[in-house]
């Protein structure tokens, strides 16, 4: 397969470059195709850099400490580049048309080239993915049930491969930005032992990063409020005068179905007729649905509530409160509770939110 040639082409550059030395200054040097400015902006935050450079002979040049775990960006009006100050010399190419292309003169020990393998991987597989899911779904051949198979099976199969890739990315990369793009992108896909096992392997400039501690936290935060542990209680400022606190309505002697959703969240508002459909059916003695909208203006999650039916309790502007303490990362995130409070199941979706209330509540009668 293509993907797997990437990957040994990717990999095998990093395992050489890790072993190699870099120099303490890092030199950045801009040419240009087309039209050339009278001046750059160049700005690396992580070393308080934000100057302008003025062009010399259709060229810049510019020199910078090295630190392989910063980005920086070079703009104009005509282009911009974003760039890793790795301890090379680093050519960046500009064409107004093309937009950049930046080479290192020593690519075997550059970041900046590794930065710039990964990024080609990500960008392939991405489109291969969306190019083949789009075939099937377009399959004039296939029923829908099918096509929805097909999706599965070949998601399942892609995110295996997206998986180890960037694993061994994140294994042979302990030190620099690459490292920390590459756990963004896998962190979702690993589960938090998994996770909080790999963050432990890093180097220690990249778990001190404000990304990082936020992983950590969620992993912490996960595993207090996991399946099995008592509900954690919060209140929100719904209006002004108006403070309502998560445990009004879980931990009351019923069981409590809670969907944390926001009105601009395609995902969430699919879910809703689920949870709908649920609502009609079970509610009464022993149990009910409350949704609480989260990252999410008041007024948008109001309207688009009314829009969709919702006819249970409710709790808005919720914003990042219930989501840090729940270690919430990716909504729709349902939860079951017991009556008194325990936590039964997360991340319920589908047809498996109904298989999992079946276990403990019997459907009203004539409902």
């Amino acid at each position: 397969m293509k993907f797997n040639s990437l990957v040994i082409v990717a990999v095998a550059a990093v395992a050489v470059a890790c072993t190699a030395k870099v120099s303490d200054t890092t030199t950045l040097i801009g040419t240009f195709e087309n039209k050339v400015p009278d001046e750059v902006h160049i700005m690396v935050p992580m070393e308080a850099i934000d100057t302008v450079v003025k062009t010399v002979k259709n060229q810049f040049q510019f020199e910078l400490k090295t630190n392989p775990r910063a980005t920086g960006t070079v703009e104009f009006p005509e282009n911009s580049a974003t760039f890793i100050p790795d301890g090379t010399k680093l050519t960046l190419a500009f064409n107004d048309e093309s937009g950049v292309v930046i080479t290192s003169n020593k690519p075997k020990i550059s970041v900046q080239t590794r930065f710039s393998e990964y990024t080609t991987w990500f960008r392939d597989f991405m489109n291969g993915y969306n190019h083949d899911v789009k075939v099937i779904r377009d399959s004039t051949a296939l029923s829908q049930n099918q096509k929805d198979s097909l999706t599965n099976a070949y998601y399942e199969n892609s995110i295996k491969d997206y998986v180890s890739h960037n694993m061994e990315v994140l294994t042979l990369n302990k030190n620099n930005y690459v490292t920390s793009i590459a756990l963004q992108n896998v962190a979702n896909e690993l589960e938090d032992a998994k996770l909080d096992s790999l963050i432990g392997t890093l180097d220690s400039t990249i778990i001190k990063s404000e990304y990082c501690r936020n992983l950590v936290k969620g992993i912490y935060c996960r595993k207090a409020t996991a399946e099995g542990q008592q509900f954690t209680d919060f209140a929100v400022v719904q209006t002004p005068g108006d403070t309502v606190k998560f445990s009004k309505y879980v931990g009351q002697g019923k069981y409590m179905l809670v969907d944390f959703w926001a009105s601009w969240c395609g995902p969430c508002k699919r879910e809703i007729p689920n949870v709908k459909n649920i609502y009609d059916k079970y509610h009464g003695d022993n149990f009910d649905v409350l949704s609480v909208a989260v990252w999410d203006a008041a007024s948008a999650s109001k309207d688009t509530a009314a829009v969709y039916g919702v006819n249970w309790n409710q709790i808005i502007n919720a914003n990042k409160i219930p989501t840090e303490i729940y270690g919430i990362e990716g909504i729709p995130h349902i939860i079951l509770f017991a009556p008194d409070g325990k936590i039964l199941k997360r991340d319920l979706r589908g047809e498996d939110i109904e298989k999992e209330i079946a276990k403990y509540v019997q459907p009203v009668a004539g409902k």
